[in-house]
């Protein structure tokens, strides 16, 4: 909870300030806006 208040989320998908939406993305696989993932091989 402190860090939710210290860093609160940002922009649309609130992944914060520091890594982008594409960050995420490639990271995990998730396609966020078309709501699909790839699994890792």
């Amino acid at each position: 909870m402190n860090n939710l208040l210290r860093y609160p989320p940002t922009g649309r998908f609130g992944v914060g300030p520091v890594r982008t939406l594409a960050d995420y993305e490639a990271y995990s696989g998730c396609d966020f806006r078309r709501r699909t993932w790839t699994d890792p091989a």
